[in-house]
């Protein structure tokens, strides 16, 4: 019944009539597009065999297209005088009918997809383009020399002629074949087809010598998933600036394309590739080799599924925070920064660093941090994997612990290390409380607003309480931690010490624990008169609004009561016991060191600088994550909190440590 190499494309039961046919019924027959064009009215699935009831009109033999308008979102076919063949028990008679289609932008984008020959003419009114065979859309196509520009109501559809790489014409249809970008809906199109009244509308002359010479990709296969992203920086080899490429899915690998030259220029597995996200689809990626900058957004990231690959783990691969990606390596004069892992573009000596300090801000990006180096006057601020940092603070302070050695005496390393001893006890035990008490302070200058009062009487009374188990906690187990510091490390030695001396600090922790309860209780105490005004922050603006005047009143005395309890413990008393801790250490390990003079000079030396070089590299570090404060900035705060001036030594010489 079909012809030789005709097949059935599209089929609708409704929505078709015929007029000037008598005695033949209709309804049980469904109207049939092919893919040369004829049209057959017939049972479903009986023009695969010898059919002897049927209609049908012949485009290939007749040539005659079929009158058509656009409806809005919607083609209305009609046509008159159409030689149709009609079969009835096997006899055939030709007849002219008038047929009428009506047909959805979906059902007509099917049709065109398929269609060999358009049979549909479009005489006057707008053209449809259609995308890939689903999408339609009615507007005006507009000429310009170096692209095609298609009009809409919503919005306008532009594509480039250099991305044409096939074409075909017809009268009333013209069908591009390439890879083509639509920035409205962020998709690749592979085929654009534009119907209708194309009589006004002509290529530029020569079209089909320059879709010769344009530069192609080829054919990929229909399962390949394809999109546009922006590049910056370096892959293999060539620098890109904001290059727009396509970025292909194929099987188990990523191809990368340039959009203007079609020119692959990378092909990797997607196992090598990871990334860092940086926000406003912007991404850092690693694909085992180079590293550079993505700009995708987050509907083609799925669609790739660059959002399935994992944060990169190479600790050498870090960040500026203009999100810049580089590569940074140490040898054993130079901090390398480059953009690849084989160049640099700055080079920083590590003799020339003054320090390096870290800010455990919230970074996405698994356990990155970010970074300050200080070099020749300058501030280098980066985000770095923890563990290269470690390592890089570890390089430097062994190359500066060479320059100790030669200049310093054995007695003069100890001193530094007592210091860091008492950096460290005094970080442990009032480091917290004093940020706590700083920190959460300054917010509240009471004004006139009682909400305020209320808030102040819910942010402390948990806060203290739980400050104070924190207290019990470190002076109770520290000086066992220092005791056994010292035993451990004597041990090692095959030397037995006598460390009855060290007792004093277990008394003075104590001490200061006993004091520090009763200042914090006092200030517990005159928040307890107001007590009944702890309650969800949600109520209070309603709770603030039923007081009386009497009750403002109280609620204000008593609450201010408190706040200068604490002031008066931070401002007063906390640098009296400070400064009783820091004196007892000092005095505690000056007693202790006619043990440590039994060690060999150059080895005690090394054992030193090595407790110190832990510790500095503790300080480095901000008190907890998402704090800008470092945990050096608050030891420094300590003593000047005292102003124990006698203690304030070359910051370039002193730091923390203890034996492990």
């Amino acid at each position: 019944m079909l012809k030789r190499d005709e097949k059935i494309i599209f089929s609708i039961k409704s929505g078709f009539s015929l007029n000037g046919l008598n005695d033949y019924k209709l309804d049980d027959k469904c109207l049939q597009f092919t893919n040369l064009g004829n049209i057959y009215i017939s049972k479903v699935d009986c023009l695969a065999e010898e059919c002897s009831d049927f209609i049908r009109y012949d485009f290939d033999v007749h040539g005659i297209s079929l009158y058509s308008e656009i409806d809005m979102e919607s083609i209305n076919v009609f046509s008159d005088y159409i030689p149709f063949t009609v079969c009835k028990n096997g006899v055939e008679k030709n007849i002219d009918l008038s047929i009428l289609i009506v047909l959805d932008f979906e059902e007509f984008s099917s049709i065109d997809n398929q269609i060999e020959k358009m049979i549909f003419d479009f005489k006057q009114g707008d053209n449809i383009i259609i995308l890939d065979g689903k999408y339609a859309y009615a507007g005006k196509l507009l000429g310009e020399d170096e692209s095609i520009v298609f009009q809409t109501d919503k919005f306008t559809f532009k594509f480039d002629f250099n991305d044409v790489e096939d074409f075909s014409e017809e009268y009333n249809r013209i069908i591009f074949n390439g890879y083509f970008y639509i920035d409205e809906n962020l998709n690749i199109v592979r085929k654009v087809s534009i119907v209708g009244n194309l009589s006004n509308y002509k290529l530029p002359l020569g079209f089909e010598l320059k879709v010769e010479s344009n530069n192609k990709i080829g054919f990929l296969p229909l399962e390949d998933k394809m999109v546009v992203c922006q590049i910056t920086g370096r892959m293999n080899n060539c620098l890109y600036d904001s290059q727009k490429m396509f970025l292909i899915k194929h099987k188990d690998v990523y191809i990368f394309y340039r959009k203007d030259s079609k020119k692959a220029t990378l092909c990797r597995k997607i196992s090598d590739f990871s990334k860092y996200f940086l926000g406003n689809d912007k991404y850092i990626i690693f694909d085992g080799v180079n590293v550079f900058n993505m700009k995708i957004d987050s509907k083609s990231l799925h669609r790739v599924l660059l959002n399935k690959i994992a944060i990169i783990t190479n600790k050498n691969i870090g960040y500026t925070d203009f999100g810049n990606p580089f590569f940074i390596n140490l040898d054993r004069e130079y901090i390398k920064i480059g953009n690849s892992n084989t160049d640099s573009v700055l080079n920083i000596k590590k003799n020339k660093i003054s320090d390096i300090t870290v800010n455990e801000e919230n970074i996405e990006n698994g356990d990155l941090v970010s970074t300050e180096i200080k070099f020749a006057d300058k501030k280098l601020k980066v985000n770095l994997k923890r563990s290269l940092i470690t390592e890089m603070t570890e390089n430097i302070f062994s190359d500066y612990q060479i320059s100790l050695f030669e200049n310093a005496s054995v007695e003069e390393v100890y001193e530094n290390w007592v210091k860091t001893v008492s950096d460290m006890v005094i970080y442990n035990i009032f480091g917290e409380i004093y940020r706590f008490c700083y920190v959460f302070l300054k917010p509240f200058y009471f004004k006139d607003s009682i909400c305020q009062y209320i808030e102040f009487v819910n942010k402390y009374y948990d806060l203290i309480e739980r400050e104070k188990k924190k207290i019990d906690n470190i002076t109770v187990h520290l000086s066992g931690i220092l005791e056994k510091n010292e035993l451990n490390f004597f041990k090692s030695k095959d030397f037995d010490i006598d460390i009855k001396h060290m007792e004093r600090l277990r008394k003075i922790f104590l001490e200061v624990r006993v004091n520090m309860n009763y200042d914090l209780n006092e200030v517990i105490n005159k928040l307890n008169n107001v007590n009944y005004l702890i309650m969800p922050k949600d109520l209070i603006t309603d709770f603030c609004e039923r007081l009386s005047e009497e009750d403002i009143y109280k609620i204000k005395y008593f609450v201010k009561q408190g706040e200068h309890c604490l002031e008066h413990f931070v401002q007063d008393l906390l640098p009296f016991y400070v400064e009783k801790v820091i004196l007892t250490v000092f005095d505690v390990y000056k007693e202790l060191y006619l043990a440590y003079e039994c060690i060999d000079e150059k080895e005690l030396k090394y054992e030193l600088m090595n407790r110190i070089k832990s510790a500095h590299i503790f300080k480095q570090f901000t008190v907890e994550s998402g704090s800008s404060i470092l945990r050096k900035e608050i030891v420094d705060d300590l003593y000047s909190l005292v102003k124990f001036s006698s203690m304030r030594l070359d910051s370039e010489f002193y730091y923390t440590g203890g034996y492990n």
